[in-house]
């Protein structure tokens, strides 16, 4: 039975759930193992809990604590599942269940078979039968057998955890001394998990003799405590042993014997084995080192395991041509402490590092013994799922994909259409989706979004004739007096003033007295007026950066934003008094300064407003806030600063967006300015009736799951061969923020008039447009954000891909945050990370770069900007003719492997160098590193490496030609 004929059984879920979770003393943690990366969740509320278990059934491997954690903990990940940490044995309340994992001898890496797992659960039933375990249940893990004790110890839990271990170990002298078929595992942690009953342990790799098992219970879970087992556990020793009569020999210290690194490297799985024995030669050993790590760390092992590790692995290491010979354990002994506990600190163990071993090993040596390993380690990275996407397995050629999504799109059709799902396909660029979608949904009346207009003409010719009608740029040839009532302080309300329009013959309501289908920009969801009488829904050319919007609103126009909260269903009376006093506060400071009694009392006001929603409902409770308006009204002097109003204003603004989930917000303040800019993404939900096509995506499916929350989403990916020729420049000077010189542009230009074939086609950032399109007066030269869909770069026979698309630092932190409002704070911290450039011909290129470790902001930054460039290198039509393309930035390009990695400014440097230094020897000038670095501007120190690599006769000409 395949994994996906195996239901879900909601009814043991809601059992084990009452069993373990103990609402007196705490919440109970959910794990959720999966190929790449581990989610922890905290949860109180047993209906959250079976919805999650449901939608990810059979998506990784469900563990649950066996005793509830401190309620501190709850607020990381209140009642659904992220990227945050557990805790140990320290955030557990109270021990109050122990179990017995009854487990069959069989190698590592593989299910039981149904034989292997009747003799487990024959031995749990033949346990259950003693007085000792009288109040105990029997499950099945879906590979042994678990005998589940509930007990009741909140105090002294160190003692009681050694205890409960001692008594383990006596019940495995007393009945499994002597086994060889089943053994029982130590799980006497009191931070230890157990799998959750009712759903599939997917551990290890299945076959049709040891397929994977359901976990479920085989006895009627019983909660009382058992009493023979608790007294049993108090009577256990936990002193130290006796020593020998004997003694130890004279001169050796008593204690543990040491474990060797060579030891502890036996519990790796077999991939990070083979790395830590035959260590490979790797450009960036730091980078190495921190990748290496964060393995290490999510093998369990300590800061002080890892050091021993890494020490062991550097004299091993092989030295990489080029590259300083020295090791990092060449170092004095209190630097080595610092470097590994740097990397210990600053490793990231949710890193999909399975991945990046795969592709270091250059093969599939991880897969044997590997906890984390699925069959879908070749498709690319995992994530929980709510629905089976499609992505290929192995490179197709063009027609194998078109022929593909054809054939998927007709599959789906009818659930798209019946469901009101989202249907998202990720193909790449010259696949002709929207060829294929119009030729499948021609027979339905469509609202086809699109992003450029050089498009319409092609979508009618696919739609058939004149079946399409154009809108205009904002839907409203009177849109003048949309923005004016926009203007106004009336956001999201264009539907009042579209219903009061007297003009019968309206473009806008034309389209619902007609059956044809309709084309326009993708601006018109980013309006309130109104949407219907549509099958479906198409947006092309991802709608992401027209969906996201952005407006200022000046703070002295507090009256148009009281009507803005009020747009967001803020209309009680208390809210209105907070405004007013608002107003007054407001005013009073623009007149005078501060006074030290009045800011004391306006902080106690803000301390209050730590949480808004009670302050609303609980507004004449409130003393603080009632003293701070009757001060703001007679004393109208001597109150706030800019900030404080920014702080007040800010938390009324929260409050709003919880009061219109639908909606997704943002709020900033401008530094410099007195101007609130709001973020958010427009209002969607009016999508929720329509089934949704969206084509050409290049965002994560996260994203779009915060976008339309509840709703199925689907995606077909395809992985097509690439026929151009990629070749790439790695140096970072010429990353994404690097190109800010007139001399690194220059050497750009060179580079481009080098390497140009036939006609070319150059796409950079704006700000270099001009310069380039000087310097190359028959190249096509347009910016990142001027080519998403264009068709001009078609008939180029090389293209120049310059730099990267423009992306202001904070910029991606700031998106994260209006799109992810409802999920825990985003975190601004970014991590080294080892990426592979995915180059043709197997030959694998590891780069260490800098990217940002929350997940969330990683998916919007890599939308933003490798997506960007991957939209630019496709115009050219790489799927379809072996051109060339020319990819000047150190960033990995998906859908674009190199074939070549250049580096280009320090060859370059070295050239004018040893030219520089031939010069100044004709001239009969002086010759030293001081004054040729000076000459081309780069330090004595970058000098003094092009001065090694130079002969030494070249500087002794002058010193002889001085000397004669």
């Amino acid at each position: 039975m395949s994994t996906a004929q195996i239901p879900f059984d909601e009814e043991q879920v809601r059992k084990h759930f009452r069993l373990v979770h103990r609402p007196q003393l705490g919440v109970t943690p959910l794990v959720v193992i999966t190929p790449y990366g581990i989610y922890n969740g905290f949860f109180n509320d047993e209906d959250a809990l079976v919805t999650y278990c449901r939608s990810h059934h059979g998506d990784g491997i469900f563990y649950v604590a066996c005793n509830p954690y401190l309620q501190e903990v709850f607020n990381s990940a209140p009642n659904q599942l992220g990227c945050v940490k557990r805790g140990g044995k320290d955030k557990v309340a109270a021990i109050t269940t122990v179990f017995l994992d009854i487990d069959p001898v069989r190698p590592k890496g593989i299910p039981a078979t149904q034989e292997e797992n009747k003799l487990a659960i024959a031995k749990a039933r033949e346990l259950t039968r003693l007085s000792l375990f009288q109040e105990s249940t029997i499950a099945t893990s879906g590979n042994g057998a678990y005998v589940i004790i509930p007990v009741e110890f909140t105090e002294d839990l160190d003692t009681r955890e050694k205890q409960i271990e001692a008594l383990v170990k006596k019940i495995r002298r007393e009945h499994f001394s002597g086994q060889d078929k089943l053994d029982l595992d130590s799980v006497h942690d009191r931070a230890h998990l157990m799998a959750l009953m009712g759903c599939l342990k997917t551990k290890g790799t299945a076959s049709a003799e040891r397929p994977y098992r359901l976990a479920r219970f085989l006895s009627e879970p019983k909660s009382n405590p058992c009493q023979n087992f608790m007294e049993e556990v108090r009577r256990q020793s936990i002193g130290s042993s006796r020593p020998s009569a004997r003694g130890p020999k004279p001169g050796k210290k008593l204690g543990r014997p040491r474990i060797s690194p060579r030891q502890r490297a036996s519990a790796l799985c077999a991939g990070c084995r083979q790395v830590f024995e035959n260590p490979p030669r790797y450009e960036d050993r730091s980078d190495f080192d921190l990748l290496f790590t964060a393995a290490l760390i999510d093998h369990g092992f300590t800061e002080k395991q890892v050091f021993d590790l890494l020490a062991d692995l550097d004299q091993r290491r092989p030295e990489v041509p080029g590259k300083s010979p020295r090791k990092f354990t060449a170092r004095s002994e209190e630097n080595q402490r610092a470097y590994v506990s740097a990397l210990y600190r600053d490793a990231d163990p949710n890193y999909d590092y399975c991945h990046w071993i795969w592709k270091l090993l250059g093969s599939k040596a991880c897969k044997e013994g590997c906890p984390h390993h699925s069959a879908n380690l070749s498709s690319g990275k995992y994530k929980l799922t709510r629905a089976p996407n499609v992505k290929s397995d192995r490179k197709v050629t063009l027609e194998q994909a078109r022929s593909a999504l054809a054939t998927d799109l007709k599959a789906r059709r009818e659930r798209l259409l019946a469901e009101k799902s989202v249907l998202i396909v990720k193909g790449l660029p010259g696949l002709g989706k929207t060829h294929l979608a119009c030729q499948e949904f021609k027979d339905l009346r469509l609202f086809y979004c699109i992003g450029l207009r050089e498009e319409l003409p092609m979508i009618q010719s696919d739609l058939g004739g004149g079946v399409a009608l154009q809108l205009k740029d904002n839907l409203c040839r009177f849109r003048q007096d949309l923005r004016d009532f926009r203007n106004q302080g009336y956001p999201e309300r264009e539907m009042e003033l579209c219903r009061s329009c007297n003009r019968a013959q309206c473009d806008y309501f034309q389209q619902f007295d007609t059956r044809q289908s309709w084309i326009g920009t993708t601006k018109y969801l980013t309006t309130s007026l109104e949407l219907k009488n549509f099958d479906l829904i198409v947006i092309d050319e991802d709608p992401l950066r027209d969906l996201l919007d952005k407006t200022e609103v000046d703070h002295d126009q507090i009256r148009a934003f009281r009507r803005f909260l009020e747009t967001y269903h803020l209309r009680t009376a208390e809210a209105g008094q907070l405004l007013t006093g608002l107003e007054d506060l407001m005013d009073a400071y623009r007149e005078t300064g501060r006074k030290d009694e009045e800011m004391n009392l306006l902080t106690r006001l803000f301390q209050c407003l730590e949480n808004p929603q009670a302050l609303i409902q609980r507004y004449h409770e409130s003393p603080e806030f009632q003293q701070a308006v009757q001060l703001a009204e007679n004393l109208p002097a001597r109150l706030l600063p800019p900030k404080s109003i920014f702080t007040l204003i800010h938390r009324l603004y929260e409050e709003a967006t919880r009061a219109r989930a639908n909606s997704l917000l943002g709020l900033e303040l401008v530094r410099g300015s007195c101007k609130i800019v709001i973020r958010r993404f427009q209002d969607l939900d009016r999508l929720r009736d329509f089934p949704v096509l969206i084509l050409d995506s290049s965002a994560d499916q996260m994203i779009y799951e915060q976008i339309f929350p509840g709703r199925s989403i689907e995606i077909l990916d395809y992985e097509i061969e690439v026929r151009a020729q990629v070749v790439q420049i790695t140096n970072f000077p010429l990353g994404v923020y690097g190109l800010q010189s007139k001399k690194t542009l220059q050497r750009v230009m060179e580079f481009i008039q080098e390497h140009q074939e036939g006609r070319v086609g150059i796409i950079c950032r704006k700000q270099f447009e001009v310069e380039l399109e000087r310097n190359f007066h028959g190249a096509m030269v347009k910016h990142y954000g001027n080519v998403r869909g264009s068709r001009e770069f078609e008939d180029c026979d090389s293209l120049f891909l310059v730099g990267g698309a423009f992306l202001p630092p904070l910029e991606p932190w700031k998106i994260a945050q209006t799109v992810f409002y409802d999920q825990p704070k985003v975190s601004r911290d970014k991590i080294m990370r080892g990426r592979d450039y995915g180059m043709a011909k197997h030959n694998q290129r590891i780069y260490g770069l800098w990217e940002h470790k929350d997940e969330r902001v990683r998916a919007i930054s890599q939308w933003a900007q490798e997506q960007e460039i991957m939209q630019a290198g496709y115009r050219i039509r790489p799927l379809q003719h072996p051109k060339k393309i020319f990819i000047l930035t150190n960033i990995p390009v998906p859908g674009l492997p190199p074939e070549k990695l250049l580096k280009l400014t320090k060859n370059e440097t070295f050239e004018r160098y040893q030219k520089t230094v031939e010069k100044l020897i004709s001239e009969e000038k002086d010759v030293n590193n001081h004054s040729v670095s000076k000459i081309l501007g780069i330090t004595p120190r970058q000098g003094r490496k092009y001065k090694n690599r130079l002969p030494v006769a070249l500087f002794r000409k002058r010193k002889n030609s001085a000397s004669a």
